[in-house]
């Protein structure tokens, strides 16, 4: 589609407009030589920026090059190349300017927009400039339109053209820092699963036998006969089956009217879930499986590698909360679809009761409530967040 050149007086040009006004009235009322010689004199440098800016910007061409890939709160380069395609004249003090637009999630901020100048471009030849971009927030990003202007020489006169140039860009969300107490876990977790014997846990595997009540183990795996008969809670012990499997599940639950604190919780969340396929996918753990409960649930497995990994945090980028509460079924849909002895981790924007999770999910295989009993459930409104992991 063909653009168009606009041209029109700057600010100092409306002031030196109404001088030379005035000048002419001037002359034209008192009938003073020396204002129309002066009043001449004055047209001629108007008229020379008005012809300049016509002719300046014809057969200029933008290219804009993006990083591969950007995360929120790291700085963005943006490379702009601005080629003149004339033969003779030279194109002085050209200014890009562009347009930064959030697609995904969807939000209410205006357009930023950017510049950046290139001095010169000379004929047949190409220059570079560049513009520094800090990103805060996640998300789907798109540059454009472009506009270069002009207003040289004086500065009376600015010529600027659209350029039909747009681009994508995928940013990332926020990588943090996870504390030496997820690395312990992590490498607790890796260590068991490198044994050959089975050893005896919690809610692990099939059923091996009874141990005695402790703080924080689940009320439905409590054996009331034994407990009666012994006058003290027993639970059942089961054997512990590892594979060095992982999945992550992602609950970005919201109030129908989220407050400025929900939804920061969510942020805190998808932070909190691409720091850790980042940590897992350096560890190099056998299967990798990410399922998100949001607007719709989504669930993607691959082996652990930094490919997949940047597929997921680009996945992650665009997601968004809902209020809309399907757990259960995300749940039951994560343990029907990975294979038994996976370590499941829940990052929710909520605190949920885990008892009452376990009687809701539908089991699909013998496995799947025993995975849930050993799942790593983190809240990521609870105040003791930062010893796990730190946003900064």
């Amino acid at each position: 589609m063909p653009s168009f050149r606009y041209i029109t007086l700057t600010r100092e040009g409306v002031y030196y407009v109404i001088v030379l006004a005035f000048i002419i009235g001037g002359a034209v009322l008192r009938e003073v030589n020396l204002l129309v010689i002066l009043a001449g004199l004055m047209i001629g440098p108007l008229l020379f920026s008005w012809r300049w800016a016509a002719v300046s910007l014809a057969n200029l061409s933008v290219k804009r090059r993006l990083p591969s890939s950007s995360a929120a709160g790291d700085p963005l380069i943006v490379e702009y190349e601005l080629t003149n395609h004339r033969r003779r004249l030279t194109s002085y003090a050209v200014v890009v300017s562009d347009t930064l637009h959030r697609m995904e999630p969807r939000a209410a901020d205006p357009p930023a927009i950017a510049q950046a100048m290139v001095p010169a471009a000379r004929p047949e030849s190409s220059a570079t400039t560049s513009c520094r971009y800090l990103i805060t927030r996640r998300g789907r990003y798109t540059f454009g339109p472009l506009r270069v202007s002009t207003r040289f020489p004086l500065g009376l006169v600015m010529s600027s053209e659209p350029l039909d140039v747009t681009d994508t860009l995928i940013v990332c969300p926020r990588i943090g820092r996870l504390t030496r107490k997820w690395e312990q876990w992590i490498d607790a977790d890796r260590a068991g699963s490198q044994r050959n014997s089975p050893r005896r846990g919690l809610t692990e595997g099939e059923y091996y036998g009874l141990r005695e009540w402790r703080a924080g183990d689940s009320q439905r795996w409590i054996h009331w006969r034994t407990s009666a008969r012994l006058n003290e809670l027993a639970v059942r012990q089961f054997e512990e089956q590892r594979n060095g499997d992982v999945a992550i599940l992602l609950d970005l639950w919201l109030p129908e009217h989220p407050t400025d604190g929900a939804l920061g919780n969510v942020e805190v969340a998808v932070s909190l879930a691409a720091t850790a396929v980042v940590d897992l996918s350096r560890r190099g753990n056998n299967r990798l499986t990410v399922a998100v409960h949001a607007t719709q649930r989504e669930q993607w497995s691959a082996p652990a590698s930094t490919a997949f990994c940047q597929d997921i945090l680009e996945r992650l980028a665009v997601v968004s909360g809902s209020a809309e509460d399907r757990l259960s079924e995300s749940l039951a849909g994560v343990l029907r679809e990975t294979p038994p002895g996976t370590r499941l981790i829940v990052f929710s924007t909520r605190t949920v009761d885990i008892d009452r999770m376990l009687s809701e999910v539908e089991t699909a295989a013998g496995h799947s409530q025993v995975a849930l009993g050993r799942a790593v459930w983190i809240d990521v409104t609870r105040d003791d967040l930062p010893s796990l992991f730190v946003l900064e």
